[in-house]
């Protein structure tokens, strides 16, 4: 619901006479990401802070974490969390999971915030 006020604000802002601009090109024409994109973004800088400790948030309470095989091994794989009831779906932990899962080795195994920030904006 609240992305269709940016795509309704957007849509106003262009007033297109003749013919109209798609949501994306809007967007692009803005230099700006759909809410759900920056939702992404923001949910996975965050697992990032919570999964290397650079938040008061024990990771173990948030995810099920696997067990490591290697003993140098930092690249962390998220086990999705079972849930009893059906409005935990939506929840950080569980949304979030997926998304982790897909990001490359590399990216995952950075310890450095600002390193996996700018890796997953390139």
């Amino acid at each position: 619901m609240i992305e269709d006020v940016l795509r309704s604000f957007s849509y106003r802002l262009i007033r297109p006479p003749f013919a109209p601009i798609d949501y994306e090109a809007r967007l692009s024409r803005f230099n700006l990401q759909s809410l759900a994109t920056t939702r992404i973004f923001r949910d996975l800088q965050m697992a990032h802070k919570i999964l290397n400790n650079s938040c008061c948030v024990d990771p173990a309470s948030i995810f099920a974490l696997p067990k490591s095989n290697s003993r140098n091994s930092t690249f962390k794989k998220l086990n999705l969390c079972e849930f009893k009831h059906e409005v935990m779906r939506g929840s950080f932990s569980i949304r979030v999971v997926g998304w982790w899962n897909n990001l490359p080795d590399s990216l995952t195994s950075q310890s450095s915030f600002t390193q996996f920030k700018n890796g997953m904006i390139s």
